[in-house]
């Protein structure tokens, strides 16, 4: 199955986002927000993949994607609310 590059670079997004939102939230750094935002829109996006181009069965899961989604979106929230308390710098 050939992917668009779109899919390609979304999904990089998605993954990048998550590994340095975790280390800057690690470092208590204040730019793990927008890392996990831009983290959450890659997974988002890259599920759109799979309205344009159809899978083949058995390859897609809905209830991993959305563990997935779930938990950039949980990632997110629970940045934000450790810089509203103050904690990220």
């Amino acid at each position: 199955m050939g992917l668009p590059s779109w899919s390609t670079f979304t999904w990089g997004l998605g993954v990048l986002g998550g590994v340095g939102g975790s280390i800057l939230l690690a470092m208590r750094n204040r730019l793990a927000v927008p890392a996990f935002a831009l983290s959450l829109v890659g997974a988002v996006v890259n599920t759109m993949v799979y309205i344009t181009n159809p899978p083949p069965e058995g390859f897609f899961s809905l209830p991993l994607t959305l563990f997935i989604i779930g938990f950039a979106a949980f990632q997110l929230w629970f940045a934000y609310f450790v810089k509203a308390r103050g904690v990220l710098a």
